[in-house]
């Protein structure tokens, strides 16, 4: 497995710039999870930390810039250790699954029972 920006993969090219200057991934390599804006890379940090997985935001464009195009367009990223990757990947998934509309939101609830016990506590 190699590593270049901030990427693991397989083969001797980056995917993501197209380098051949790639190496062997280390275990502590730092590895991209998810980019985002500020508020959704903050919470998904939040939610690692909470998992005892080590994490850090990385500004995109450095603070400067960012004051000077404003904070509310800054991009960030969020980096894991390489041998916490998957774990990080499965939080970041189920943190940001989509949401189904149209399912049910309280599938074990039977309401017209729930109504059926009110009533009869009621008498």
């Amino acid at each position: 497995m190699n590593y270049h920006c901030y990427t693991p993969f397989d083969g001797e090219r980056c995917p993501v710039c197209g380098s051949t200057r790639v190496r062997e991934i280390t275990p502590d390599d730092e590895c991209l999870v998810m980019e985002g804006d500020g508020i959704a890379t903050s919470m998904l940090c939040e939610v690692l930390k909470d998992q005892q997985i080590p994490c850090y935001q990385q500004s995109q464009i450095g603070a400067a810039m960012a004051v000077l195009i404003g904070r509310q367009t800054e991009r960030f990223n969020v980096l894991v250790p390489y041998h916490c990757l998957e774990e990080a990947k499965a939080v970041a998934d189920a943190l940001f699954a989509p949401v189904d509309e149209d399912a049910d939101p309280f599938p074990d609830v039977d309401i017209e029972e729930e109504e059926m016990e009110e009533e009869d506590e009621d008498e």
